[in-house]
């Protein structure tokens, strides 16, 4: 399995549905070679990059209740940051951290090239 492959099934992030019809993924395909590019091909560490990602993303998210289910952003922020947590430990380096020093985000909007910068130190 590649690299990027393996990094979406880590992240919980696939491109298909059960049903194998195409979705969005939640980190697009160029975030994710950054992702990898700035952790030296560290696949955990890129992991928990991608889960700090996650979780400043999740910031934009509302707390809904469909079909009995509640889903609060507290609880979407935590899981995120349990993650991180996870690959860190996993990592040889920690974590990508200091190593990653920009990652260009794509905004989801179609046809907004504008994207998010995020600068980690």
């Amino acid at each position: 399995m590649e690299n990027e492959s393996l990094l979406r099934l880590y992240l919980a992030d696939p491109t298909t549905d059960a049903d194998g019809n195409e979705i969005q993924p939640f980190l697009s395909t160029p975030e994710l070679e950054q992702l990898l590019a700035g952790a030296d091909d560290d696949i955990y560490g890129a992991a928990a990059e991608g889960w700090r990602i996650k979780a400043a993303r999740a910031v934009e998210l509302v707390n809904s209740t469909t079909d009995n289910s509640t889903f609060s952003l507290s609880d979407i922020h935590k899981h995120c940051m349990l993650m991180v947590d996870h690959f860190s430990d996993l990592s040889p380096g920690g974590g990508v951290g200091a190593q990653l020093v920009n990652v260009k985000l794509d905004s989801g909007s179609a046809g907004d090239d504008e994207g998010d910068d995020i600068v980690q130190g």
